[in-house]
């Protein structure tokens, strides 16, 4: 009952209907027992889709929405790092104070989930503009788990692949404003031209092997600015818009299970403009419930 809910709550499945066991009429009379019922539901349009991913289905459909909305690439991301077992950063207890604030500097929007992102893409940038030695100097002085960023690099790869097994990533499947990511900003270098909303815009002729759905998903970011970084104004405003979408497919994934916090216990911003106040407590927000006088 506990997985029909579940599917239930997340509109996998259409509401339940009471149906009685074909049991004899004859024996329903005789029996002193009440008669069992039992919970019949049918698949949504959603739920067909998630019965085909080999996934928790929370995570199935963020997947799924992260790549209707053109966003896929963050997605995996997104996907990968919350069901990763071991966070991405680590925190040694002789150094714990240089880990949180090595932490802070990714800090993006007081969200955990959108942090660990933002390390993630720095992570593959170092990687892929360094040499091996300056990759591992980098997870190193940053406090990151090199061996947690990995598994999150195969998790991407890895619901891209179940994602093309239903056809959500299908070469043929693909739309004029493209797949992969359609957040705003660039989209992954050297694979081709982008529309006015940072899509891929659909080629003509044969497609190689690295300008398919899959591959320019895997190669999109996120394009989020931590902050305390003191980027350009448009690289901000990018990062902004990025944000909003994500916490949007956050939320409609993950949906009934969210929190709204009160405002007195989200940090506030300084009056001067400077935010880093608020991105070094974005991981310190508690929640807890007040005593009434009467108890």
């Amino acid at each position: 009952d506990r997985a029909l809910d579940l599917l239930s709550g997340i509109d996998a499945l259409e509401p339940f209907d009471d149906a009685n066991d074909d049991d004899d009429e004859s024996k329903d009379k005789s029996s002193t027992k009440p008669r069992k019922k039992k919970k019949v539901a049918a698949l949504t349009a959603l739920g067909y889709h998630l019965a085909s991913l080999p996934v928790e289905p929370r995570c199935g459909k963020l997947l799924l929405l992260g790549t209707i909305v053109g966003a896929s690439g963050p997605t995996l991301t997104l996907c990968a790092v919350m069901t990763s077992a071991r966070s991405v950063f680590v925190s040694p207890l002789d150094k714990r104070e240089e880990a949180d604030a090595a932490k802070r500097n990714f800090a993006v929007a007081f969200s955990d989930h959108l942090t660990a992102v933002a390390a993630f893409d720095e992570w593959r940038r170092v990687r892929a503009t360094s040499s091996a030695a300056e990759a591992r100097r980098f997870t190193r002085d940053n406090f990151l788990s090199a061996q947690t960023l990995e598994a999150v690099e195969q998790a991407r790869r890895q619901f891209a692949d179940h994602l093309e097994s239903i056809g959500f990533l299908s070469a043929e499947e693909e739309e004029e404003e493209g797949e992969g990511n359609n957040l705003p900003g660039p989209g992954p270098s050297g694979s081709g031209a982008t529309d006015s909303a940072g899509g891929r815009r659909r080629r003509k002729g044969k497609k190689s092997k690295g300008d398919t759905p899959r591959a320019r998903a895997l190669g999109a970011e996120a394009s989020l600015v931590p902050d305390g970084d003191k980027a350009d104004p448009e690289a901000r405003a990018t990062s902004a818009a990025s944000v909003a979408l994500l916490k949007g497919i956050l939320c409609a994934g993950l949906y009934p299970n969210v929190l709204v916090a009160p405002r007195d216990l989200v940090p506030s911003r300084r009056k001067d403009g400077d935010d880093s106040a608020a991105a070094a407590a974005s991981s310190l927000v508690t929640f807890q419930t007040k005593k009434s006088k009467s108890a």
